[in-house]
């Protein structure tokens, strides 16, 4: 016969304390990274989503603007552009799966079956400093826009 001791019950103080808080405050402080940049990025961010369901007016800003709903949405639904912008979306989402997608793949592997390594590396530094040379122009011509 097998005699089973209960285990003790532990109370909040017993199994949360500040030794253990102080013994792992590196943990906390690397915690402390990925929370401050979601608090940043994506969950402040949130509060402009509103402007959507708001007849917005600078000068009154967000919370001073008009709530009107789903109106503008059901605007959009309605109108006559909306199946061809809808079209034109559901177009480029598929072009971008059939070319976009897989051309950086067939791209490494034909530069990887490349004999020459004189000629592979001019291929690769070809293509990487024109694909930097492209976004160095894309972020400037963005930039002097806006």
């Amino acid at each position: 016969m097998v005699i089973r001791k209960k285990a003790p019950n532990k109370t909040h103080k017993e199994t949360f304390s500040m030794n253990k808080l102080k013994d792992s405050w590196q943990l906390y402080v690397m915690l402390s990274i990925p929370i401050l940049y979601f608090i940043v990025f994506k969950y402040i961010p949130m509060y402009g989503a509103q402007i959507a369901f708001r007849k917005y007016n600078a000068i009154d800003g967000i919370l001073g603007s008009k709530w009107v709903g789903f109106y503008y949405f059901q605007k959009f639904f309605n109108s006559h552009n909306f199946w061809l912008i809808l079209t034109n979306t559901l177009k480029l989402s598929f072009y971008q799966l059939l070319v976009a997608f897989p051309f950086p793949i067939i791209l490494a592997l034909s530069l990887n079956s490349v004999r020459k390594e004189k000629i592979q590396e001019d291929s690769s530094i070809y293509t990487i400093c024109t694909t930097f040379y492209f976004s160095c122009c894309y972020v400037w011509i963005n930039n002097s826009i806006f």
